[in-house]
């Protein structure tokens, strides 16, 4: 897997031509919307499944199909790329069922299974190795790991490295945070975490507090983000 920083821009609509026109940036796009591509920079395709949750909907057997056929359709015009598992948010043995189910349906085989926390501010350790356990089993070799409430020092406090060290060592070549960096600061206590590769984070274009990222402009902030990166890494 390539990748050209360790943080993943989300698209924000308002500004998708100006963030289009950045060259090699890390992208995420979630589904039903089109993703483009530049490059040698890292694509990832989510299932939707945090708007799901958003608008107290299931991912039925049908959004499933239609995933599937997103992911076929995008993964053959592009090699730099993970597709995000159909998980449930804050649902870890839920999103097992999906993964199950998925399979059982024979659906694009490709895909990146996320790690859930059940409990908002609680890293539970031996709930999230049960995960690892059951995804290699399967010979999956990449993880996403579910963030939506815990930001970088709870996590550090609660030795999160070492559910990431543990999964590497069980085979997992490349560890994706979804909606980790929630400012300069969380990306620098972020770095400090052993383990994962790249962390994404809505947080650019979404803050409300210019001391996040030194700007309420989301461009400003892509630049910010990536020259921070460039010190710190």
């Amino acid at each position: 897997m390539i990748y050209n920083s360790r943080y993943v821009f989300p698209n924000c609509y308002k500004y998708k031509k100006e963030i289009s026109q950045i060259k090699n940036i890390n992208r995420l796009f979630a589904f039903p919307n089109i993703p483009t591509f530049d490059n040698e920079a890292l694509v990832i395709l989510d299932s939707g499944a945090f708007a799901l949750s958003q608008s107290k909907k299931k991912m039925t057997s049908k959004y499933m199909f239609e995933l599937s056929e997103y992911y076929h359709k995008y993964s053959k015009e592009y090699n730099n790329i993970l597709c995000i598992s159909p998980d449930v948010f804050k649902n870890p043995f839920a999103s097992i069922n999906n993964i199950k189910k998925w399979r059982h349906y024979n659906l694009y085989k490709n895909i990146t299974p996320v790690l859930q926390n059940s409990q908002s501010l609680l890293i539970d350790k031996d709930e999230l190795i049960y995960q690892v356990d059951f995804y290699t089993s399967l010979g999956y070799k990449t993880l996403c790991y579910s963030i939506f409430s815990a930001n970088g020092i709870l996590h550090k406090q609660q030795n999160i490295e070492e559910v990431f060290l543990y999964a590497k060592e069980k085979g997992i070549e490349y560890i994706h945070c979804l909606g980790a960096g929630w400012s300069l600061e969380d990306i620098k206590v972020w770095l400090e975490i052993k383990g994962w590769d790249t962390m994404d984070s809505i947080a650019y274009y979404t803050t409300k507090n210019i001391n996040e990222f030194g700007s309420l402009n989301p461009i400003k902030n892509i630049y910010s983000i990536l020259n921070m990166l460039d010190l710190y890494n």
